[in-house]
């Protein structure tokens, strides 16, 4: 399986979210981990509870360290899973977030 290159984010209707997360060369619970540049807005795979997108607090992003003013903003289940190791494309439920959740894209030939 090829690794991911990037995850588009769309549809939240928060330009701050919504955007290009690319790989930060580190993997949580053995799947990619994927950030907004620029951002602490994160993509990531939960353990077995499937995967969300969160803003971590200045310095848990380095670490992956959840913290109090660190925010769960969607998530989407276990049991919607996307294909070999990917986050899923639909399925998304807001959690700290105002608005729609997003769907989110696997982009394997995109370029930087």
């Amino acid at each position: 399986m090829e690794d991911p290159s990037a995850v588009l984010v769309q549809g939240t209707g928060r330009s701050d979210v919504d955007g290009t997360y690319v790989p930060i060369h580190r993997k949580f619970h053995g799947e990619h981990v994927f950030r907004k540049p620029g951002t602490s807005f994160t993509v990531l795979r939960r353990g077995e509870g499937g995967w969300g997108l969160a803003k971590f607090a200045r310095g848990g992003i380095d670490t992956l360290r959840w913290s109090p003013k660190s925010s769960d903003l969607y998530s989407v289940s276990s049991e919607i899973s996307g294909l070999d190791g990917q986050p899923p494309e639909l399925g998304w439920e807001a959690k700290d977030a105002d608005g729609p959740a997003p769907s989110v894209i696997t982009w394997k030939n995109w370029r930087r």
